[in-house]
């Protein structure tokens, strides 16, 4: 054996003594007691068939989300880097965080920014197969440094932002921005808890940037919209605001949203609103908790034989009418069941219908779709 091999051999002999491997939720390592590496995948496969009206929608199956999570922990650090290779195809979460203090957290990176309850919940929790098109107006993810504190009954988030790493279309806002996020459960037992928050945001627009919002009816999987503002220009500064209020028992959760984006010009002011109501259930012996740190419902699945179901119903509308911006008011209502087989398995089927009264070229239209999803997650 040349030397080099028995050099490279007897250098790997004590780290695979000491490295501990597990499976569960991804592959582990413990290269030591303070550094471990983790990777995971979560594929989400839908697809969705239309009954479409004025707008052309065509049906579709792909690949919504093929996500690749790498986690990394050295003593009191931690890296993430979530690459998806499905339809939204980028980085995703991709962030330095530190967790050296009590209950507080410093992230820098492209994150969740600090806004609305819905953006805190993971993709692979969401008991419908989209968030809610009251979500367009909030920022989504953002690359910024953040800062999170929270006590027994309340949670704080604010943190510094600019645009997102990948150009992707929730909102075209490119800009500089202060975010910030509070929350409090004045009622917190082993049955109940109650959910206030509060999300604000102040945007200072790029010079010579134009803004422009739209939204995808009830999926992904196409790229026809029925509202869109189209370009807006002339936007010195813009100002979002969301309030929450949600309320879970035992096995059942009903959650409300309301967000105003105001868009300020030399010439005008524009307001642009939206809300969500939802309801769900869990059947099965499954029941939801809360994180008082996100600040935000979390289901538990039981942990029987034959999994959970969630049935769960939806009213979310968007409005992007205001003065010279003629964008067209979309509202859907949406019917879900979920059978959450494990941890790692999910099934989702959804019923939507969608109203654009008026659509973007000031014509109303109905549209509805079924959309499946299958979801393994490991």
């Amino acid at each position: 054996m040349p030397c080099s091999l028995i050099g490279l051999s007897l250098l790997a002999s004590p780290l695979a003594a000491e490295n501990r491997f597990s499976w569960r939720d991804g592959l582990r390592v413990d290269i030591t007691d303070n550094v471990q590496f983790s990777t995971g995948a979560r594929m989400q496969y839908d697809l969705v068939r239309f009954n479409d009206d004025r707008t052309r929608l065509d049906d579709d199956q792909d690949f919504r989300r093929l996500r690749l999570i790498n986690r990394l922990a050295v003593f009191n650090w931690r890296v993430r880097a979530d690459h998806d290779f499905g339809v939204s195809e980028g980085w995703k979460n991709l962030y330095v965080q530190y967790r050296g203090l009590d209950k507080q957290l410093i992230t820098f990176g492209n994150q969740t920014a600090p806004f609305s309850k819905e953006d805190t919940i993971g993709s692979g929790e969401l008991p419908f197969l989209e968030r809610s098109i009251a979500s367009a107006l909030s920022p989504g993810t953002l690359v910024g440094l953040s800062y999170r504190r929270w006590g027994d009954r309340w949670s704080t988030t604010a943190g510094l932002f600019g645009n997102e790493l990948n150009d992707l279309d929730r909102r075209r806002l490119r800009g500089r921005s202060i975010n910030a996020r509070a929350t409090f459960a004045p009622l917190r037992t082993d049955l109940a808890t109650l959910h206030l928050g509060f999300s604000t945001e102040l945007r200072k627009v790029s010079a010579n940037q134009s803004v422009r919002l739209r939204v995808r009816p009830g999926t992904r999987l196409t790229t026809r919209r029925l509202i869109d503002t189209r370009r807006i220009r002339g936007v010195d500064r813009s100002y979002t605001n969301g309030i929450e209020l949600g309320l879970a028992y035992r096995n059942l959760r009903v959650q409300t949203e309301a967000i105003r984006l105001s868009l300020d010009r030399d010439t005008d002011h524009v307001d642009l609103k939206s809300h969500k109501m939802m309801a769900s259930v869990l059947l099965g012996g499954a029941r939801y908790r809360y994180s008082v740190g996100r600040g935000s419902f979390y289901s538990v699945p039981p942990k029987n034989r034959w999994g959970a179901l969630e049935l769960a119903a939806r009213h979310a509308r968007l409005d992007l009418d205001d003065g010279p911006v003629e964008g067209g008011i979309q509202t859907e209502n949406t019917l879900g069941v979920s059978w959450i087989i494990n941890q790692q398995l999910r099934t989702t089927l959804n019923y939507t219908d969608i109203e654009a009264k008026p659509n973007r070229n000031g014509r109303d239209e109905d549209v509805s779709l079924w959309s499946l999803r299958l979801q393994y997650s490991f």
